[in-house]
């Protein structure tokens, strides 16, 4: 448990509660697929995903089916994560990634893997644990294996006199029994994530049977994904999760509880970011300490550094006050402060979050004549790090958004041509986006630069048309302006955003950059704020969303009387513990239409739960539909009276003959069904003729999708049975079978 008394608070210790794990293809004779069943609470969930080739997944079309859906496992521990590494004989490629937004502990899950290695308890096939982070100027310089192996040597003597026979080692070994731990892949310079050591030792280039696991934001590392074994998708905490940590945190304290949780929901948008476990502990320290909670996403971490200021400053935690401010500390703190707050500033444009002491010290050399100072007050934390060149330092912040904060109040304090000037040039850019957030929040958006900027001079006061070419930069000004109480901006952008009653995000299939959980949690919050709940559409195929990222979207638009007609969620990074979501986020919209082919969701029990709205479309290509999957839910679609299923697409999934009774069962009694597409199941040609012929008799069916795989005889015959359909009923609308 963490202490809730230290300050600053301190994260909780354990993540494997937060992580999910997607194994990718296995070396066995079948192409496997394990999909999880459902998130038990303390544990890791593995998902066991087939090869995939350009994102879609294959299947074994071998004639001998075994049993292609199989149930994974949960366990308390990091075993299952790291299964890929453990077998010193597989030639598959040996490379895990973790990925997960800031906060939610990727470096702790990396440090607690290398001390259960360290303590026996983990990869104990490996002999050599190298934990690397990718911050560390000193990793960012290496470029050999003799650097790598002088990292690990404090003393010069004994690194110039061991680093050759180690690296000789490593070198003749090829990295075998090696494991590389690599945090931090998005702090990285771009440069040096295509071309350096450490680039070649994630790519493999060099000792290519060496171990990796490589820890990182999801918006940098796109690219790592199609050549990993393993993905862990860091989720964060779940409503239950939250109320958990609050019990705990509030023991004997019922209405306490009550009051606490009551307020997350008020506050949707601040409850929402409690996913993020240092949020939920900086707002149940200011909780229990009788401070004042904060109304917007900025006040979170505003409040987190005045306190944590105020904590150096009184030298009492008892002695907290709640009416500190930025703008009115003591000298020579004040001073220090907007020092610091240029550095982080300056930082941003290189992408820089780890300072040496030398930069913290030329850049605050107030630091130097507070005692005790030199940590920002407890904002940043020191990093000692060894060499044969000797010791150095650098300084960090303990969460990248306190950086981000600092430096937008530094724009704040500009004088007037200093911040237009630098909001003209770098508003656009993707490195600011939270800076600008947090800096629209801290001036509510009031400041005559900002305004000037925002309406191109307009003495109508009416927001430029450049603004809405780019939707996600409205999403998150409205999410801004919302918090601000700014109603007339805020209005005028909830008029034009999506005027057509279309949201439409897709990025289309090249597009490798995700929709972030910050980007979901802005159109989920327009979504909860708008005047308007009636929409035609929601397209956000192919964004890279994961199961957090939907829980966002779950948790603020069901019971909020939205309606949408489609939804369309294909090509994302969904599994089954989204399925319970989507079902809820269907009935609640009242949807007709929904298309989430191409995601891992398997065929746990959603099937039932989907089918009881009345959809119309229902597309689940290349989901895992397993053939007990096709039964439960072309059995849910003949039970629900209501159904008026018109468009059903299964295609491209694992399903055999056993599957082949219910689907013509159903196709026997449906008088909705118009198109239904089979092609590329597991369906031998036998059967397949079997559905043919049910199809014959059935008055509705226009379209039939089957593989164009099938043997020459079957598609002979099937084209034969149109024939003579078309001549018993020349009046009935004419049956298409298509082969593709």
């Amino acid at each position: 448990m963490t202490d809730h008394d230290a300050w600053p608070p301190e994260q909780p210790k354990q993540f494997t509660t937060l992580a999910l794990v997607h194994h990718k293809n296995q070396p066995t004779e079948k192409q496997i697929i394990a999909m999880a069943n459902a998130t038990i609470a303390g544990d890791v969930t593995s998902i066991i995903a087939a090869a995939t080739t350009n994102g879609q997944v294959e299947y074994n079309r071998s004639d001998s089916l075994k049993e292609v859906l199989k149930e994974s496992k949960a366990t308390n521990s990091l075993s299952d994560i790291l299964a890929p590494l453990e077998n010193p004989e597989s030639e598959q490629l040996r490379t895990i990634l973790i990925e997960g937004a800031t906060g939610l502990g990727k470096t702790v899950l990396m440090k607690q893997i290398a001390y259960q290695w360290a303590c026996g308890e983990l990869l104990r096939t490996s002999h050599l644990v190298f934990l690397l982070y990718l911050r560390d100027p000193v990793v960012r310089e290496m470029s050999s294996i003799n650097d790598l192996v002088q990292y690990f040597y404090p003393e010069e003597k004994i690194a110039m006199e061991q680093a050759d026979v180690c690296a000789n080692y490593l070198c003749l070994s090829n990295g075998q029994n090696i494991t590389f731990l690599l945090d931090g892949f998005d702090e990285f310079p771009e440069v040096l994530r295509k071309d350096s050591f450490i680039a070649d030792i994630i790519q493999h280039r060099q000792l290519s049977l060496a171990s990796v696991v490589v820890s990182s934001r999801s918006h940098a590392c796109a690219r790592l994904r199609d050549n990993v074994s393993c993905r862990v998708d860091i989720l964060g905490f779940t409503k239950e999760d939250q109320l958990d940590y609050i019990q705990k945190a509030l023991p004997g304290k019922p209405e306490k509880v009550k009051e606490l949780v009551k307020y997350c929901d008020e506050h949707s948008m601040i409850g929402s970011l409690c996913f993020i476990p240092f949020n939920l502990t900086v707002l149940m320290y200011l909780f229990k300490r009788g401070i004042k909670l904060p109304s917007s996403c900025t006040e979170i971490y505003k409040y987190f550094i005045c306190h944590t200021i105020c904590h150096f400053l009184v030298k009492s935690k008892e002695n907290l006050q709640d009416n500190i401010d930025l703008d009115n500390l003591p000298q020579p703190i004040s001073e220090v402060i907007q020092q610091l707050s240029s550095l982080c500033l300056q930082a941003l444009d290189k992408n820089q979050f780890v300072f040496t002491l030398n930069e913290v010290k030329v850049a605050c050399p107030g630091f130097t004549t507070i005692p005790g100072a030199i940590n920002a007050f407890g904002l940043m934390q020191a990093v000692e790090h060894f060499t044969y060149m000797g010791t150095t330092l650098t300084l960090n912040f303990i969460h990248c958004s306190i950086q981000e904060f600092l430096a937008a109040y530094r724009i704040s304090c500009l004088s007037p041509d200093e911040e237009k000037q630098l909001i003209v040039s770098k508003f656009w850019s993707p490195l600011y986006r939270n800076t600008f957030s947090m800096y629209v929040g801290l001036t509510k958006g009031q400041r005559c630069s900002f305004k000037d900027f925002l309406f191109d001079g307009c003495q109508k006061n009416e927001i430029a048309d450049r603004f809405f070419e780019d939707e996600m930069t409205c999403l998150w000004l409205f999410k801004c302006f919302y918090e601000a109480n700014d109603k007339y901006t805020y209005d005028q952008i909830a008029k034009r955003l999506f005027s057509d009653g279309n949201i439409v995000l897709t990025k289309g299939f090249n597009h490798t950059t995700p929709l972030l959980l910050r980007d979901l949690l802005c159109l989920s919050f327009f979504l909860c704020k708008s005047r308007r709940k009636q929409w035609q559409q929601l397209n956000l195929a192919y964004c890279h969303i994961t199961d957090a990222g939907l829980r966002i979207l779950h948790q603020l638009s069901v019971g909020k009387g939205i309606i949408f007609e489609d939804i369309n969620l294909m090509c994302n990074s969904l599994t089954s513990l989204s399925a319970s979501a989507i079902c809820d986020i269907v009935r609640s919209c009242k949807t007709n239409s929904l298309n989430i082919s191409d995601n891992r969701l398997g065929d746990v029990d959603w099937v039932e739960h989907l089918l009881q709205v009345t959809l119309k479309k229902l597309y689940i290509r290349n989901t895992g539909l397993s053939s007990g999957g096709a039964v439960a839910l072309f059995s849910a679609i003949r039970k629900n009276d209501n159904s008026h299923l018109e468009c059903l697409d299964i295609s491209d999934n694992p399903i055999c003959d056993k599957a082949v009774e219910e689907i013509t069962v159903y196709l026997q009694e449906t008088s909705t069904l118009r198109h239904l597409d089979m092609n590329g199941l597991l369906i031998s040609g036998d059967a397949i003729q079997t559905v043919v012929d049910t199809v014959f008799n059935n008055q509705t069916l226009n379209v039939l999708g089957l593989s164009y795989s099938y043997p020459f005889e079957v598609k002979t015959r099937t084209q034969a049975l149109i024939e003579e359909k078309r001549k018993v009923n020349s009046s009935q609308q004419e049956l298409r079978i298509v082969f593709q």
